[in-house]
Order: C-alpha cells, then structure tokens, then sequence
C-alpha cells in the first residue's frame, strides 16, 4: 500500500507520539518542540517544552498539560477537574480557543508542562495568563489570520539568522 502525504505525515506525528511516551515514561520528563498557536502566548511555535511525569491527582486547574491524541500530542490548560461514572477527567482548552476540548481521562495524561524554552531562556509556566498575555490572547483568538501572518513573517526573517538545532520531537499546542 503507498502512503499518501498526508498518511506519512500522521504516520510521523504517530510515532513521534509514542517515542515521547516511551522517553516520559521511563525517565520521567521529556523535552518536546511546540507547534500551533492554541495557547499562545503562553506557549508560542517553536518553544521547547519541559514537560514532567504527573498523575491525574498531581494536576490543579490552571496547569498545562500534555495529552495523547489520536493524531498526535497537544498541549492545553486545565479549566476544571471533574468525575464521571468511571473515573476523574479532566477539561481543557487552548488559550486561545473558544471551545473546549474532549475530557481527558488519565490514561490520555502524559504530563505537565513546568517550563519552556524559548530564545535560549527558561520560562515557569504560570497557573493563570496575566492581564496582558489574557488580552493578547483573546486578540489572537478572533483576529487569528492577522496574528498568525505577523507571527510567520516573523518566523522567516528569523529563520535566516538562525543555526540548526538538535531534534525535539515536535508536539501540538
């Protein structure tokens, strides 16, 4: 059977996932490359993400986790925390988005995100946005074209001056 490109990408974000689960598993954290813009500003394309080993008891409204999906990992914050008939879940949403995403049950739970990297320096990931990244994100929530146009223009007149960088598997936010 031949893999069309999209297959081969899936194929790809696939396995990066289960290789994430893999190293998290055994050491317990990982180190994972950010792509999307669904929580910015708080996590922004190209942002490495410290991402540690935590149970579903561990976690606390406000925290930003990493889940598996079907199609690959994603990142989101914690809004609540709740129970159904067969265990706790939990609800999350990009910082940027409107809707909320699939409850999560513990066993989708990979970690949390404790810091990123971003331009060589490490950031904590607050529990709550600040005034301003609240702003910016609601900005960015419905005006996304003109945000994310200003944000690859920026991303290719960067990507002259940059030097290559080791491999991070790439992880959706």
């Amino acid at each position: 059977m031949r893999l069309t490109g999209n297959m081969r990408a899936n194929s790809a974000a696939v396995l990066k996932r289960d290789m994430a689960c893999e190293i998290l598993l055994s050491s317990g954290s990982v180190q994972l490359r950010a792509q999307g813009y669904s929580m910015f500003p708080t996590v922004r394309p190209g942002d490495v993400l410290i991402v540690e080993r935590v149970s579903l008891q561990q976690v606390k409204v406000g925290d930003v986790v990493v889940m598996s999906r079907s199609s690959g990992l994603l990142s989101h914050r914690v809004i609540s925390i709740g129970r159904d008939a067969e265990s706790a879940l939990l609800i999350t949403r990009g910082d940027t988005s409107v809707v909320d995403d699939l409850p999560v049950r513990e066993s989708h739970l990979l970690g949390r995100i404790g810091y990123v990297i971003r331009k060589g320096k490490l950031i904590s990931v607050p529990s709550r946005l600040s005034a301003i990244d609240n702003v910016a994100a609601r900005v960015f929530r419905y005006s996304f074209p003109a945000v994310r146009g200003v944000m690859e223009m920026r991303r290719r007149w960067q990507k002259r001056f940059r030097t290559p960088k080791e491999s991070i598997a790439q992880c959706q936010s």
